[in-house]
């Protein structure tokens, strides 16, 4: 009997990485207009942020159906493994709900779910630590506790180089918008308690960069854990926000890096940096 660790497509690893670690991925579906495709299958990075950045309407996601849980985790379960399954925040998808209903409808105890109150680099974290976790032997049911356990203490910030999404999502007013741009605001964002929330606004992303390394220096860094760097088709805003977090004393070793895709991009729009951490 092996644990088999399922994961959905937001949280953005690539397939180099999840195909190494024996990581199952489930696609949600991204809607641009009348077109639908697979998140990461049928719908790259690159082709998802060339359409974002060439079209006036923000695309839409759509959450995995029951049945598809439900024909993987009983394919899964016949061949005699456990599951322990990571889902973007249940805030901001039905995919968790998905899932459960696929686990009620199996009516199996082998099927473990985990809604990470997250997506994209904090979500990556979680399956990289649920990774390891496998990989050192825990069961299923330890390796959820122990991901119920450090989830009250991921934190991520995300760094936004524009307002211009926020605005096409009417999470901020055009009004605010155009004056935030004139004043080359740069919001900072995090998913507290599984929902997409403002946390602060600075006036360039240096100075951004540095409200997360003072963040990061006052909740401390667990060094248990590994980090998660994230970046929306901006790998030169990352490296900045490398730099600036050096320049603070923090370093890294062996971090992981995604770019952010469609679920999360969508509210970002390109240009921006993250970092995902398991707090002191």
């Amino acid at each position: 009997m092996a644990v088999k660790i399922v994961c959905d497509s937001t949280c953005d690893l690539d397939k180099s990485w999840t195909e190494a670690h024996g990581l199952i991925i489930v696609p949600l579906k991204v809607v641009f207009g009348t077109e639908q495709y697979a998140d990461g299958v049928t719908l790259s990075k690159e082709q998802f942020y060339e359409k974002l950045t060439s079209g006036k309407v923000l695309p839409t996601t759509s959450q995995v159906a029951p049945g598809e849980f439900n024909d993987l985790f009983a394919a899964i379960l016949s061949a005699g493994d456990d599951i322990v399954f990571l889902s973007l925040s249940a805030h901001i998808s039905g995919t968790f709900q998905s899932a459960e209903f696929a686990k009620n409808a199996l009516g199996s105890e082998r099927i473990h779910l985990f809604d990470s109150y997250s997506a994209t680099c904090g979500l990556a974290l979680m399956a990289r630590i649920a990774v390891q976790l496998r990989d050192e032997g825990l069961p299923a049911a330890e390796i959820l506790a122990r991901l119920e356990s450090l989830r009250p203490k991921l934190r991520m910030w995300i760094s936004l180089d524009t307002l211009h999404y926020l605005k096409l999502g009417g999470r901020l007013p055009a009004s605010s918008a155009f004056i935030g741009e004139l004043l080359n605001i740069k919001p900072i964002l995090t998913l507290e308690n599984g929902k997409v929330t403002l946390m602060e606004k600075k006036r360039s992303l240096t100075k951004a960069f540095e409200w997360t390394a003072a963040k990061i220096h006052s909740t401390g860094l667990n060094r248990d854990y590994p980090v998660c760097f994230g970046h929306s088709n901006a790998p030169q805003a990352l490296d900045s926000l490398i730099r600036q977090l050096g320049l603070s004393g923090i370093a890294f070793s062996d971090p992981l890096t995604v770019v952010i895709g469609a679920v999360i991009a969508t509210h970002t729009g390109p240009g921006a940096a993250a970092l995902a951490y398991i707090e002191q």
